[in-house]
């Protein structure tokens, strides 16, 4: 012998075969991959009562002190916004994205008829539920149906109650817009 390896021990040398054939190289696949998950922006299920006794089920990402609810127009539902909760919690906020009464497994008064049920109330439940989880505030993204929600429910929260608080100027006298912007500190 010359001194010189083969191409097929260089090869072999390289990349050994246990590594591609071995149940370890199994194992040491998915262990990576579970670390690697454990970056990603986790996702918890929970749910939590409103005042009238409804159940309401959301998703929740991230764990800043800054909450944001996610509120799902009539065709969508809470994982219509998980690219947006991901987003959002991945910049450091407190993300709840939750399923009106009459979506998913979330029940309660009026939620045969979610149109017209009592939506305003699973939206102060979720922000009471960020506040009580550490949320220091809590503001709304929203869209149609949970746009009038999130309107209604910053109109009909008691100050102490919710600590909602409108960005204008006076509380409207008629019935808001859902183009308002809310935010709870």
């Amino acid at each position: 012998m010359s001194g010189y390896a083969t191409y097929r021990e260089l090869a072999e040398e390289s990349h050994p075969r246990w590594l591609y054939n071995s149940p370890m190289f199994i194992f040491r696949a998915l262990l990576l991959t579970l670390l690697l998950t454990r970056f990603a922006v986790a996702q918890e299920h929970v749910s939590f009562p409103t005042e009238d006794g409804g159940v309401v089920y959301a998703d929740l990402y991230g764990k800043g002190e800054r909450g944001v609810v996610l509120a799902h127009g009539g065709r969508f539902n809470k994982e219509s916004w998980e690219k947006q909760a991901r987003t959002l919690a991945s910049a450091g906020f407190r993300v709840l994205a939750l399923d009106f009464r009459g979506y998913g497994k979330s029940h309660g008064p009026g939620d045969s008829a979610p149109m017209d049920a009592p939506l305003h109330l699973d939206v102060l439940a979720a922000v009471r539920y960020l506040r009580k989880t550490g949320a220091k505030s809590v503001s709304a993204a929203v869209t149609t149906n949970g746009g009038s929600a999130a309107a209604r429910s910053t109109a009909s929260a008691e100050p102490s109650g919710s600590g909602w608080r409108t960005n204008e100027t006076a509380r409207p006298k008629a019935e808001p817009s859902p183009t308002s912007a809310s935010t709870c500190s």
